[in-house]
């Protein structure tokens, strides 16, 4: 719930720079050290502007969602602001 939520508010955040056609989220555990794992996201977004892909891994499942989601708001920004000029 907790990452549908962390999803959904971004995903609001980029429906405002480009129009979202469709969002793939893959979410892998691995490297499990005893109590700890590590947690890879890969995003895959499709939109109007172009396709993005982000990928990070971390040992908290969320950091690595937050900062994939990140990357994938810098990229479409940094996209959007070269066909403007």
């Amino acid at each position: 719930e907790e990452i549908q939520k962390a999803i959904m508010s971004k995903c609001e955040r980029i429906g405002v720079l480009a129009d979202i056609i469709e969002l793939k989220a893959h979410f892998k555990k691995h490297h499990d050290t005893g109590t700890k794992a590590k947690h890879s996201v890969k995003l895959h977004l499709f939109s109007n502007v172009g396709d993005f892909v982000a990928e990070h891994t971390d040992w908290e499942i969320m950091n690595a969602l937050h900062e994939s989601l990140r990357t994938l708001e810098t990229e479409i920004k940094r996209k959007k602001s070269k066909l403007a000029d």
